[in-house]
C-alpha cells in the first residue's frame, strides 16, 4: 500500500509529462484532466510536506485558470489517463 505523499508524487510526475505529451493535448482542455486536479488540489492541501507546496501552488494555478479555457466533456478516450489516475488517487487515499 503507498502513502498519500507517495500517490501524489507519482500522479503529479505523471501530470507533469501528459502537460508536455503532444499526443495527449485535449486532456488539457477536458473534464477529466481538471477532476484529477481537483482530487490532487485536495490531497496536496491536506499534506504537510514542503515539497508538496510548490506543486499545490502549480495544481491549484492550473485548476483556478480552466474558466479561460474552452473545456470539453469527456470524450471517452481509451486509455483516459486523467480519469485512471484520478481513480488511483481515490482508492488510495482518503481524498
Amino acid at each position: 500500500m503507498h502513502s498519500l505523499e507517495e500517490i501524489l508524487e507519482n500522479t503529479y510526475s505523471r501530470l507533469s509529462e501528459l502537460r508536455e505529451n503532444d499526443e495527449y493535448g485535449k486532456c488539457l482542455s477536458c473534464d477529466c484532466f481538471f477532476g484529477l486536479l481537483y482530487y490532487m488540489k485536495k490531497g496536496l492541501s491536506k499534506s504537510e510536506a514542503s515539497r508538496h507546496q510548490e506543486m499545490l501552488s502549480d495544481v491549484s494555478s492550473s485548476f483556478d485558470n480552466r474558466s479561460d479555457i474552452k473545456m470539453h466533456q469527456c470524450l471517452g478516450c481509451d486509455p483516459c489517463p486523467p480519469a485512471e489516475w484520478t481513480s488511483e488517487l481515490l482508492r488510495g487515499s482518503n481524498v
